[in-house]
């Protein structure tokens, strides 16, 4: 969904869980992927065959 430009309260709302949750979990794949932004960490998912934004 982040992939996808879903902002965080979106998300939260869609999936049944609190916003801040998702800005957890924003973080951690940020973190994960040793990136900056999550922009930065789809554009490397998506070379590293994590996701698919078709």
């Amino acid at each position: 969904m982040l992939a996808k430009g879903y902002k965080e309260l979106a998300i939260s709302r869609e999936i049944g869980i609190k916003p801040v949750t998702v800005k957890y979990h924003k973080r951690k794949i940020i973190e994960k992927l040793c990136v900056k932004s999550i922009q930065k960490a789809v554009t490397k998912a998506v070379k590293l065959n994590l996701i698919d934004i078709d």
